[in-house]
Formats: structure tokens, sequence, C-alpha cells
């Protein structure tokens, strides 16, 4: 046994030292050993510029073991595309643009100004890796966001801005006479002016007596067939003589209030805006409305239409199908402790608004055979209507009223006569207390501005602003024209001055170009 166990020990022994000298032979074998090549990019921050300014980045990228290797463009590409950021892309709208194919990007800015993701990509096409950098770019204008002011200069329109600037910037622009360059023509007796979205894209579109157009909302871009009489498939003759648009809710639905009809239009069911709605059903006439409309804008919620032909008011019903109707409110019995008024009047509309929060709609009214004048107070939802109150004003001059507006925060009424703006709190309707006065100065508009983006704080805040245009005629019809704005305190308090914006035209209609709280 002994002997075999020697046997054993002497194979292993001999199979050890083969082992131990064959590791000490040089490996003789032809084998290439390559260092890793490595590359990184830094972050180069988030970026913001002007349209049509220049947009430079040189990003900083790390490549070892050899630096040189990024020249050779045989191995490495470079792309920079970007797309819109947190909206739903628009008619026209390219997903993805390319912006550059060079390591550094220097481009002049034409893209639409809006915000985007700008994508920066490294191709190593020897190993097939890519490398990525992102940031946010933030294209914007002098134009960016503000009041749009429709002002008449020598009776012809123009368009004239208060613009704030986005940050980090904190300037406010007074820019006058945006579409001198744009080719469009010259609309005389400016109406109408109105900041419109949709998902079709947004716009801002304008009337005068002799036309109506839209702009594109960020650079106030015309072409011919942004006449808004190609939107219109009624009959309109030979004077196209329009007086607005509005959105009718937030999804591509507009309101054309043109001659004495409301006319609609979805843009997804429709291809423009077809046979006046202003009929009763079970009628066969085209009644008279009143260019007042209770309705908030830019809701599908139920609004308030006013037939001047029988004098009533009406429920206006636009559906999701792209239906509409106006039909009689169910009338209270006199005797009902619910009833307030009567819908159908022998009064003239002055005025009606409905506040966006509340839905309450107010109506002002004037019996012009007493000279009497009267603020009607109704709840219309998609259930029914509710009678708030009906409540005679008798306050100072308001016989002679010329302007009306409704504070959404209070309900307080305002209106002006002369340079005079009055108040009115309507548990005192017979005392009206002189808010502001401007002197010889003529009022042009006085507008509580109801917001789109009437959900977001900023506008939230703006949209409890008195808004009152003046100008003075002994200035040049190019810079008489100012832009008051005033907070209104609760208890009937006197308003404050907020802002003041002088050096356009004669103010005829306002609105307001918004942006998202994140751009």
């Amino acid at each position: 046994m002994n002997h075999r166990f020697k046997y054993i020990k002497a194979y292993i022994l001999c199979a050890l030292i083969c082992v131990a000298v064959s590791s000490c032979f040089k490996d003789k074998g032809n084998y290439n050993y390559n260092e890793i090549t490595t590359v990184s990019i830094d972050s180069f921050g988030n970026k913001a510029a002007y349209y049509l300014d220049s947009l430079i980045i040189s990003p900083k990228i790390n490549v070892s073991p050899d630096p040189a290797l990024l020249d050779d463009t045989s191995r490495y590409s470079f792309l920079w595309t970007a797309a819109v950021s947190n909206r739903v892309a628009a008619k026209g709208d390219v997903p993805l643009l390319t912006l550059g194919t060079s390591k550094n990007l220097r481009i002049k800015l034409t893209m639409r100004p809006e915000k985007y993701t700008l994508y920066f990509k490294i191709l190593d096409k020897l190993t097939s890796n890519v490398y990525y950098m992102q940031c946010i770019l933030n294209v914007a204008t002098t134009t960016q966001e503000g009041w749009l002011l429709l002002t008449d200069v020598n009776n012809e329109a123009r368009l004239d801005m208060v613009s704030f600037l986005p940050a980090p910037l904190s300037d406010t622009l007074i820019l006058t006479n945006l579409l001198k360059n744009n080719n469009m023509p010259t609309v005389h007796g400016p109406r109408d002016i109105a900041y419109t979205a949709a998902n079709q894209g947004n716009w801002v579109y304008f009337t005068g007596v002799d036309g109506g157009h839209k702009l594109d909302a960020d650079v106030f871009y015309w072409q011919s067939n942004y006449n808004l009489k190609y939107e219109c498939l009624f009959e309109y003759g030979a004077n196209f003589t329009p007086g607005y648009v509005r959105n009718s809710d937030g999804g591509g639905s507009y309101l054309l209030y043109y001659g004495n009809n409301f006319y609609y239009q979805n843009q997804v069911l429709a291809a423009g805006y077809g046979l006046p709605l202003n009929r009763v059903a079970g009628e066969n006439f085209d009644f008279n409305a009143s260019p007042y409309i209770g309705k908030p804008i830019p809701m599908s919620n139920p609004g308030v239409i006013f037939d001047r032909t029988k004098g009533r008011f009406l429920r206006l019903n636009i559906n999701l199908n792209g239906s509409t109707s106006c039909v009689e409110f169910p009338q209270l019995p006199i005797t009902d402790p619910n009833y307030k008024f009567n819908y159908k009047t022998t009064m003239e509309l002055k005025f009606m608004v409905t506040n966006q929060n509340s839905l309450i709609t107010y109506a002002v009214l004037k019996d012009p055979a007493t000279q009497k004048v009267w603020v009607y107070s109704m709840t219309v939802t998609s259930t029914g209507v509710v009678q708030n109150f009906a409540k005679e004003i008798s306050g100072t001059d308001i016989q002679n009223a010329e302007q009306f507006a409704v504070s959404p925060e209070f309900g307080y009424l305002f209106y002006n006569v002369g340079g005079k703006v009055y108040e009115v709190d309507y548990d005192n309707p017979s005392v009206s207390k002189l808010a502001i006065d401007l002197g010889n100065k003529k009022i042009t508009l006085l507008k509580f501005h109801q917001f789109i983006l009437y959900s977001l704080e900023k506008y939230s805040a703006i949209a409890k602003r008195l808004l009152v245009a003046t100008y003075d005629p002994s200035l040049p019809a190019e810079s008489c024209g100012t832009l008051n704005q005033y907070s209104v305190p609760g208890l009937v308090g006197t308003p404050v001055l907020t802002g003041s914006w002088p050096g356009v035209g004669k103010i005829v209609s306002l609105t307001y170009r918004e942006r998202p709280k994140d751009q």
C-alpha cells in the first residue's frame, strides 16, 4: 500500500513541476490591447433667446484618452434637434426640428417662439455608442406677453402693445404699430380685438368697419387667406363688416357676431361659420341679437343671449356635437318666492357679462320711457337657471352712463360719465361712489378682462383689475391714448392705480396675449 502512495506522490510532483516550468516561458501569441475611449458631455444649462436672434452653444466634451479623436469626422457625428415642450402640436408643427450637425451650435432662431426641449447627440460610428445631453430652450419675443391694444389713429386700425418681458427680464415695453411691415391691408373703423386659443393654434382676431383678419399670435404674421371672410360660409354681401370673434370653449370653437346675428364654428366639425344660431326652435325667423352675450369664455357652459326683436332673455346651448340652440327660459309665476324678474322686457339691454368663476350673469337694462336703469342677475348652468335679484340703480348720472363693467371679485357695478367713473354696491343701489376722476380726459373703454387661462394665479389676479382706457384730444393721434389699471378694494373702497401706460393710440378694444405658467 505504501509503495502505491509513493507512485501517486511522484506523479503529482511531476505535474506541478510541469505547470511551474511552462508558466515561466514567454507568451509568444499575437494580441493587440487598445485603451477604451470614453466620451462625456458637460451640462450646458437651460437657454433663453429672442426670436430671430442668434443662439450659440459650445458644449464642453470630454474624450479620454485622446481629445483629438473628437476631430475625426469619419468616426464622430453630431446632431442638434429640438421639440416643442408641454403643448399638443399645432397644425403645421414639425415634431422634431433639426438645428445643426456640427459640434458647436450657431444658428439664427427662426423657429416659432415656444418652450422647447433641446437635444445634443454624439454618435461614435466605430462603436455605435451614442452620447446625449439636453436642456430647455425658451424662444421668446419682445411681444411675448401683455396687453394687445386695438387703437384708432385717424380712423385706421393700429395694433399697439404693453409688453411684459419674460424672466429673468423685468422690463415693460410700450410698442406701437406692430403691423406696419406685415403686408396686411389697412382696416378702417376699428371695432374689436381678441386673443383666442384652440387645439389648431393660437390666433389674434381683430375687426373693423371694412373687414376682419386673424394674425399668428406669436409674431403677428399675416397672409391673404387669414382674412376673416374666408371662414364665413354665409352670404355677407359686397361689404364685409364683422363685429367680433370670441372663443366659445377651449377646444377650437368660436362665436362670430356679424350684423345682428351670432354664428358658430367648431374647427374640428365644420369648415367655417354657417347658419345663424339666433333662432328659437319652432320660430321661422332669425331674431335681432344684441351683441352682448352672457357666456363665460372659454367654457362650454350654456350662455345667455338677448333677443332685441321680442325683448327677451334666452338660453344659448352649444353642444359637444357642434349643434346650437336658443330656447326660452321657463318663466316663474309672480307668486313664486324665487321670482325676481320677467325674462321678457320692454327695456333695452345696455351691457351683459358672466363671471367665469361663479357663473353669475349680470345684465344692465335701461327703460327708454322712464330712463331708469336696472341690473338683473341670474345663474345659468347645464341643469337650470336661478334668478338672483333685480335692482334699480339710481346713482349719480346713471341715466347718462356710457360704459359698464362688473367686478368679478365683488360684483360691484362700475360705469362712467365723461371722465368720471362711479362704483355701485347692490346692497345700496341708490348710491354711487365717485371712484375715479380723470378730469377732461375721454374714457374709451371700461373693462375687467376675461382670461382664457383664468385659473392661473397670475391671470386670476389681473382679472380683478379694473381697466380704464383714456385719450387726450390735445395730443397727436399716434400717442394720445393711455391704459390705466386699478386694484378694486372690498367694502366699496376707492380703486388704487397699479399701472399706467401712455403713448399709444386711442384704445378701442383690448385683449391679452396669454402664456402658460411654464413659458
